[in-house]
C-alpha cells in the first residue's frame, strides 16, 4: 500500500494520510501534523520529526510545541 501512496504523491496529487505507524508515514511525508485530543501538538516538516524523535514523543504525550 505504501508504494502506491508514494507514487500518487510523487505524481503531484495531494495525499492526507492518517497512520498509526509513524515512522512509515513520516518516510512518505513532506509535512506532518500531530493531533492529540483534537489539538495540534506539532506542525512542521516530517524530516524534523525523523531527525528529532523526542519532538514526536513529546507531541504524542501531550506537550505543546
Amino acid at each position: 500500500m505504501l508504494p502506491i501512496i508514494r507514487q500518487t504523491a510523487e505524481s503531484g496529487v495531494g495525499v492526507l494520510l492518517v497512520e498509526q505507524f509513524t515512522h512509515q508515514a513520516l518516510s512518505l511525508a513532506a509535512n506532518a501534523l500531530v493531533v492529540l485530543s483534537g489539538r495540534v501538538t506539532f506542525q512542521g516538516e516530517a524530516a524534523t520529526l525523523i531527525a528529532q524523535p523526542e519532538l514526536l514523543h513529546e507531541a504524542y504525550l501531550g506537550g505543546t510545541l
